[in-house]
């Protein structure tokens, strides 16, 4: 890992600390509690996004509202590739913190220079962390130029697609005190001349990480300490339909907001880890803005999975499940579109590679006590949870054991129970039966 990543996690996990006690000592301690409880309200709303979704008609006034996540914005970018191809017409676009970032690029339209800017991104070309610590917070280095070099204020207020943010605004003492902010829901005609891309860098000043943002002589903060998703602003200009983005970072939400959307909402959420939020590593953005892509993707229908995406129709959902499980017990590119035989011959492949790389003789000695005690789904379980040495591969060829004894020699006298180790035998079930193991 290069030196100055190394340096830009230490200054962050150090101010991350200084800035949580400091907090703390003041009233918005209560924000990482609102915070817990707003990541509630948004884990609701996405589930019903699971369900089918209709792409909206080009007669729907469709709003993109993206959330704050620093160096996971790079999902966004993903979301909106796939939106583009599946032909939705984005009439608005608002965000917080780096969504704020992402949608004035959005308004000007350019997918493919937004998209190499975010491959070439690294952290010093965003955070100067070098005086960090001595000066309370990081602060902004290059990008403000990037930005306005790449995509210009003029063509981001001429665009026909409409672009806000939300920020907040401190009072003249610059006080921690929330009950002295003003929350600001800007959009782009509401913010003077000149201004766009200050009160864009306004809305990503994420206190600690990074200091308040000074324009003209006022404080500026991180929209995410009012409202990290803001859903109020498409709903107040008469949205049809809202897609929202959910990076999973640290924020608020407006609960009564995201209520009031109803059906008109769709959130998407990552399938999976999205990294670090502050580090910019070109390899981590390049794999979390494909995620964000086939992620909403199978989010409108174009694909099956969760986890994993394949092929329209590959396999029925309960049989998905369990392959998708077994892809997750080894590792299996998530990156790639499945159809159901490239799927298995990639796991035909990495079994074997397990097995090959998996010491088995202590494991069989401890397997074989187990089958001494009767094949219960208790004693499995129990014995199973009791090999913690091994690895969970290991641990999935054991239950393969298991389910090939009980088919041969007798019944378990119990149904599997839910939960991990269920999942997991399922997934055992479902490679025994398809002959992979």
């Amino acid at each position: 890992m290069p030196e100055r990543r190394i340096n830009a996690e230490a200054a962050l996990a150090e101010l991350m600390k200084k800035g949580e006690n400091s907090l703390k000592k003041t009233k918005t301690g209560g924000f990482i509690d609102e915070a817990r409880k707003s990541s509630e309200i948004v884990k609701k709303a996405a589930q019903k996004a699971r369900e089918k979704t209709e792409i909206p008609s080009p007669q729907e006034k469709t709003a993109l509202v993206l959330s704050g996540g620093a160096a996971r914005g790079a999902y966004e970018m993903g979301v909106w590739q796939a939106l583009r191809e599946l032909g939705v017409q984005i009439d608005m676009v608002c965000g917080t913190s780096i969504g704020a970032m992402n949608a004035y690029i959005i308004a000007l339209g350019s997918f493919e220079k937004a998209r190499d800017m975010w491959l070439d991104m690294k952290t010093e070309e965003v955070f100067d962390f070098d005086r960090a610590l001595q000066e309370g917070g990081g602060s902004f280095t290059g990008i403000k130029d990037i930005l306005m070099q790449d995509f210009p204020e003029d063509e981001v207020r001429a665009s026909a697609t409409d672009f806000g943010l939300c920020t907040v605004k401190m009072n003249a003492e610059a006080s921690m005190d929330p009950d002295t902010w003003t929350p600001l829901y800007l959009w782009k005609q509401d913010v003077p001349e000149g201004k766009l891309m200050d009160y864009v860098l306004a809305s990503c000043s994420c206190y600690p990480v990074v200091k308040p943002y000074e324009i003209d002589g006022c404080r500026y903060l991180d929209g995410g300490f009012y409202d990290y998703i803001p859903i109020r602003m498409a709903l107040e200009k008469g949205a049809d339909r809202i897609i929202a983005v959910n990076l999973e970072a640290v924020g608020r939400v407006q609960g009564a907001d995201v209520e009031a959307a109803g059906s008109r909402l769709t959130m998407i959420e990552p399938s999976d880890e999205l990294g670090l939020f502050v580090v910019f590593d070109p390899d981590n953005t390049r794999r979390i803005l494909r995620m964000g892509y086939l992620d909403t993707m199978k989010i409108y229908g174009a694909f099956d999975g969760q986890t994993y995406t394949f092929m329209k129709g590959s396999m029925d959902q309960r049989t998905l499940a369990a392959a998708e499980r077994t892809g997750e017990i080894f590792g299996l590119d998530s990156g790639v579109i499945y159809s159901k035989q490239s799927y298995r011959s990639a796991l035909e492949y990495e079994i074997a590679e397990a097995k090959a790389a998996l010491d088995v003789s202590k494991l069989d000695v401890d397997l074989k006590k187990l089958w001494t005690k009767g094949l219960s789904w208790k004693v499995v379980k129990t014995g199973l949870e009791n090999l913690g040495e091994y690895s969970r591969q290991s641990v999935f060829f054991g239950l393969c054991d298991t389910i090939k004894k009980q088919t041969a020699e007798r019944p378990l006298a119990e149904a599997p129970a839910r939960g991990s180790v269920g999942r997991d035998y399922n997934a055992a079930l479902w490679a025994v039966k398809n002959g992979l193991v």
